[in-house]
């Protein structure tokens, strides 16, 4: 029973860390400012 709730824990960090690459994905995508899309770029990579 311990392992279905690791592994559902796990599965929930995924999907957490997945929507924010995505998020840095479409902000990256909406700015024209060079800081920014470097710093979403930097943020997307250490994801």
């Amino acid at each position: 029973m311990e392992n279905s709730k690791t592994i559902s824990a796990l599965n929930e960090l995924i999907e957490i860390n997945n929507d924010r690459v995505e998020g840095y994905e479409t902000a990256a995508g909406v700015t024209k400012d060079t800081d920014l899309l470097r710093l979403f770029g930097d943020l997307r990579a250490m994801s």
